[in-house]
Formats: structure tokens, sequence, C-alpha cells
């Protein structure tokens, strides 16, 4: 047996580690920046989100809180994806209550901490007044699909496996029969939620029926919250031309920040420059117009982009702006105004047969 050669300690260095930093590191970090300033909004009062306290490790459950103008950013872009969201499911539920078959599903690109299907199913199994059981939403009327890193989804996959309050919804009709968790492969597989560790810069040479339970052939929603934008310009063509080439009839809902060469826009990129993270597709859609237009370029039939001030002022409700207004005292007014003009969320769609109504609720919302 032999040993190998002791390392003499004033040695240099060898400039290249035995183990390869893994590159996207950075890029898994900016989940824990976004996971603690939804805590801080939940913590102040601005929303109501009783499942990511199961995400927030302990050490950090009394970490500081976000200025007044994050908080107010976080409930508006929280907010105003929740509505996108429900008013695409919100047909689906009607046409099921009439007896149809048709269900649709929801993909959340780089998804990592987020807790909107545990909201959401939470929403769903409130009974309405004056309905009847059978006229209940069913928990499985949509099936909610997860992709990130692998070792995000693994972390994600052990805390729902050994949370009761995460566990429970994604059970099916024959309760865990039909559930399927892999740990240490960090997946999912249920009749309403999946779990899936994938290299989205792989999707494009993938087909849909290679991630277990994605089903082409239903309406499919696709959210992309701080995901796409960290991927290179023919990366996210590949991915838009890859939804649009598979799924008959899909949508597209992306939050990002623009303008990036304001001031604000300029310190974003060099803050995020010094932690080894780049914003790739900053300057290629830079602006509303350019937000809007990607989706057309992708083969989408409609496209829109509204940034948060203006989702601010006409979609959030008269009685919910008061609300908030005393929660937390907002002194820097003009920080919020640019703060709200730099960040935006845009969505499109496409329909597989023009007499469809799978995107009804969010037409009339570019006018809105």
């Amino acid at each position: 047996m032999s040993f190998p050669p002791l390392r003499d300690p004033f040695a240099t260095p060898d400039p290249t580690p035995s183990r390869p930093v893994d590159p996207t590191l950075p890029i898994q970090g900016t989940d824990s920046d976004a996971l603690l300033s939804r805590w801080s909004a939940v913590q102040t009062g601005y929303l109501h989100d009783p499942y990511i306290q199961h995400f927030v490790p302990l050490r950090q459950r009394r970490s500081q809180r976000r200025p007044p103008v994050i908080n107010r950013g976080t409930w508006v872009r929280t907010l105003a994806i929740d509505a996108l969201v429900e008013r695409f499911l919100e047909v689906t539920e009607d046409k099921e209550r009439a007896g149809s078959e048709i269900k649709r599903q929801v993909v959340s690109f780089g998804a990592g901490s987020d807790t909107r299907y545990w909201r959401l199913m939470e929403r769903l199994r409130i009974e309405k007044p004056g309905k009847s059981p059978n006229e209940q939403p069913r928990i499985d009327a949509f099936r909610w699909h997860e992709i990130d890193f692998p070792s995000m989804i693994k972390k994600k996959a052990k805390t729902i496996a050994t949370t009761p309050d995460l566990l429970a919804p994604i059970r099916g009709t024959d309760g865990f029969e039909s559930v399927h968790i892999d740990q240490s492969a960090g997946t999912i597989v249920s009749p309403s939620y999946c779990l899936h560790a994938l290299d989205l810069t792989n999707l494009p040479s993938l087909a849909p029926n290679d991630i277990p339970n994605l089903d082409p052939s239903l309406p499919t929603l696709f959210i992309s919250e701080c995901c796409l934008i960290y991927l290179p310009p023919d990366k996210v063509t590949g991915i838009l031309n890859w939804i649009t080439g598979n799924f008959g009839s899909a949508g597209l809902l992306i939050y990002e920040p623009i303008l990036p060469h304001t001031h604000f826009g300029k310190m974003m990129t060099h803050n995020l420059s010094s932690r080894d993270i780049t914003l790739r597709t900053f300057g290629t859609y830079p602006d509303l117009r350019s937000q809007a237009r990607r989706f057309l370029d992708g083969r989408f039939t409609a496209g829109t982009a509204k940034d948060i001030n203006e989702l601010h002022d006409k979609w959030i409700p008269e009685d919910e702006i008061r609300r908030v207004q005393g929660v937390e005292m907002l002194d820097e007014v003009e920080e919020w105004k640019l703060l709200g003009a730099q960040y935006c969320i845009s969505w499109g769609y496409k329909e597989k047969d023009a007499g469809v109504n799978t995107w009804a609720g969010w037409r009339g919302l570019e006018d809105k």
C-alpha cells in the first residue's frame, strides 16, 4: 500500500483546484435573496404565506427585514403574478364543474423555494358558500411542475418529504399511492405536483415526454421569475421555440428587471458582477417594448409588458392598497417610483385552435 507524496505547506497553491467550482452556485444563491425578501414581506404583514416558514432556515428567521420599498415591490410582484396564474386556472375550474375532463398545467422555471403551489392549493380547498361538495374546486384540477438545479431540487424534495403541511396537498385521489419521492435524486412525481432536477439549458434537447407527467396536449403556463435572464440570449430563444413548438396551447409569464442603462440599472449590474452573476439578456430586452416583442418573435400570438408602477396603480384593489399603507409607512416615495420602473412582468400566449378560450382570462389585461 502506497501513500501520496506530502505537499510542501509553503509551496504556491495549484492554480487549478482538484474539484471544479460549479459556475451556477452564485445564481443558485439568488434564491436565498428572494426567499428572505418574501419572508420579510410576510413578517411585516404585506403577504399571507403560512408555508414559507418551512423553507427559511432557523438561523435566518430573525434576519433584518427589508426596507419598505423592497417589501412593496415583493408584494406587488406576488399579487400580480398570482392574478395571472389564477386567471389561467379559473376557466379550467368552471369547465371541470361542468363535467369536462380538461385540465391545465403550470411549469415554473427556477422555482427554488417558491410556495405558490401550496398557497394556491390552500385557496382552492376553501369551501365557497352555497356550493355543494360536488361543485367545490378539485385539488387535482391542475398539475404543477417545478424545475431547478439538482442541488436546489434535492433540498426542496427533502423539505417537502419531511413536512406534513407541504406533503399533504400533493396526494392523489388514491392517497399517496400515486406519489413517488426520490430524495437522493431530488424528484417528486404526483398527480398534482412534480419536482424535476434539470438544467434549463438542456431543455430544448428534450422531448416533453422525457419529463415525468409533463403533458404537451394540456394548456400549459410557463413561469420565469428572474430565471431566464441568467441564460444567454440564444438559449432563451431556444427555450421559447421549444415551448411554442411542442405545446399547442401555451403561455409564458416573465418577471425580471429592465432599463440597464439607468443609474439603478448600472448599479445593479455592478453589484451582481461582484458576486460573479451576469444578467445575460438584460441588454437584449431592455424595456417594456422589447419585453413584449420577444413573445411575437418567439411565435406567440400575443405579448404584453407592464412595469411594477403600472401594476400597482391599475391592478391592486384600492382597499388592499389602503391596508398596506397601514402596515408600514413609505417615506421614500420617489425611490419607490424609480424602483418600480426598473422591474416588469411580461406575458404572452398562443392558442392551438382559434375558437378555444383557454386564455380568455388574460384577454383585455393589456389595456387594464
